[in-house]
Order: C-alpha cells, then sequence, then structure tokens
C-alpha cells in the first residue's frame, strides 16, 4: 500500500480501488495529479492523504491466496468487501474502478463513517441480460477460458478492449501494461474467481442503502459498462451524481486525467466541506 503522510489531525483518506486483472499501479500511473488535487484540496482547508491498495489476490497481495486457503474462505465477493473493509481507516472517501467499484460499495453500504464513494466505469452487475445492459456473457466465459491458456496475453487482451474507441488507444495500453507489470502477476484464483463475480454477482439493492454521498464517473464509449446501463443504474441510485466522459471509454482517469481530477475536486470540496 501506499501513502502520503499528512500531519492535521483532521485528515480524510482517499482510498483508490482498482478493477479485475489489475492492481495498485494502475492508479499510481496518476498519482502526480492525485497530490496536485491533495495540495489544492489543502488551499480549501481540507486535509487529505492518499491510499493506494491491492485487493487480495492481487500485486504484491497476490502471495495472499494462501490466506483464504488457510481459513477456508471462498474467493467471492463478501470475502473481497471484508479484506477492503480491514483496511481502511475512518473518514475514508472510497474511489473504486471497475470491479472495485461493486467491492467499494459493499462496503460504503456497511459503515455509516465513509464520506463518499466515487465509482469509476462501475456497475452494480457487469453481466447483461434481457433487462440489464452489460457484458456479453460469453465474452466473460471466453476470458475464463483464456486464462487456462495463458494468463499474462488474456491481461493484455482485457487491457486492450478497454480501451478501444479512444483517441490514443495503443499509448493508453501501454500505459496500463507498464503501470500493472511492475507488480506480480495477480493470483490464477483472483483472476478465475474474480471472472465469476462479473458474471454472477448483483448488488442493484445495496445500492439503495449507500447513505454517503456517490458519484459514479462513466466512460462514453466504454464497451464493458455500455452508456446505456446508466439510467437503469439511476432507477436503483436516484441521488446518485453522474459524470460522463463523452470521448473515454473503461479508463477515463487515464485517458481524461485533467478532466478527472477537476471532476474528483470539485465533488470532495463538496462532500467534505
Amino acid at each position: 500500500m501506499s501513502q502520503q503522510p499528512c500531519n492535521d489531525s483532521q485528515t480524510y483518506t482517499l482510498v483508490f480501488v482498482h478493477g479485475w486483472g489489475m492492481n495498485r499501479g494502475v492508479w499510481e500511473a496518476i498519482e502526480p495529479s492525485l497530490f496536485t488535487l491533495v495540495d489544492s484540496l489543502e488551499g480549501a482547508d481540507i486535509q487529505c492523504k492518499l491510499k493506494f491498495v491491492d485487493l487480495l489476490g492481487y500485486g504484491e497481495r497476490a502471495t495472499k491466496e494462501s490466506d483464504i486457503d488457510s481459513q477456508n474462505l471462498k474467493y467471492d465477493l463478501a470475502t473481497l468487501a471484508d479484506d477492503l473493509n480491514a483496511q481502511i481507516p475512518k473518514n475514508s472517501v472510497l474511489i473504486a474502478w471497475s470491479l472495485g467499484g461493486l467491492v467499494a460499495s459493499i462496503v460504503a453500504e456497511r459503515r455509516l463513517d465513509i464520506k463518499g464513494l466515487i465509482t469509476v466505469a462501475s456497475s452494480p452487475k457487469f453481466a447483461g441480460s434481457n433487462e440489464w445492459s452489460g457484458i456479453d456473457v460469453d465474452v466473460l466465459m471466453k476470458f475464463k477460458q483464456q486464462l487456462i491458456e495463458q494468463q499474462q496475453a488474456t491481461i493484455k487482451r482485457f487491457i486492450a478492449i478497454q480501451n478501444m474507441g479512444v483517441d490514443n488507444q495503443r499509448y493508453q495500453n501501454k500505459l496500463i501494461q507498464e503501470s500493472i507489470f511492475q507488480y506480480p502477476l495477480a493470483s490464477t484464483q483472483a483472476l478465475s474467481d474474480g471472472l465469476d463475480i462479473l458474471l454472477n454477482d448483483d448488488i442493484r439493492l445495496v445500492l439503495r442503502d449507500i447513505t454517503c454521498p456517490h458519484l459514479a464517473m462513466f466512460g462514453r464509449l466504454d464497451s464493458l459498462v455500455p452508456y446505456a446501463v446508466i439510467p437503469q443504474i439511476l432507477e436503483y441510485s436516484p441521488n446518485t451524481q453522474v459524470k460522463i466522459f463523452q470521448n473515454a471509454a473503461h479508463a477515463p482517469f487515464l485517458s481524461h486525467t485533467d478532466d478527472f481530477i477537476s471532476t474528483l475536486e470539485n465533488y470532495l470540496k463538496l462532500a467534505l466541506a
């Protein structure tokens, strides 16, 4: 975990959570911009520090797979939420991308001390169906099969899908790869069971019970969390604030960093005032 220290006694922690197949490195790619954000918030008398986490089985915690076995735990959404919850101090704001948004939403629903929830390119139900816009189930099943054959190549293909349609797709692909591959590859269990979470989990009803301010960010060109799902999500969470990045896909914080930081700053100044 990476943190920026802050000496003020009244400090909020901005906790950044990655998505499937990634690790904390994907957020560290915009760390300089996030430090600038913290400085700007300090100018508005809002003291914050940054915390980048690896979900269980990812990055430097890929070897923690044995912890699940020793405790007879199932690698599922509840386990991930319990694990993330244990890492989060009081007075935190959760900024969570993709699969991480599912995990963070459960934590935000549980804890009244969470000051804010920001989900980025996330959905309470990732798999599509006749009544819900989402990822084609066959696509997720294909990724699950490909993991058996070649893990790193499968992650690279997933990264390419994330950036489909953006102007600088090759650069974005390279940026994500360099950011995450500096850390150990995720455990096979985390990847395989994580795809099962994307295939099967549905937390739409959880959204109704989240009491902290919720900002949901989306990329207009996202093929994994399609634009059409936004009004469907709002049916379950009508008070959620929405930000749409018109020329972004699944990783708007990387392709549109300045706009992302500006949106984040405006939200935090209201939520933490």
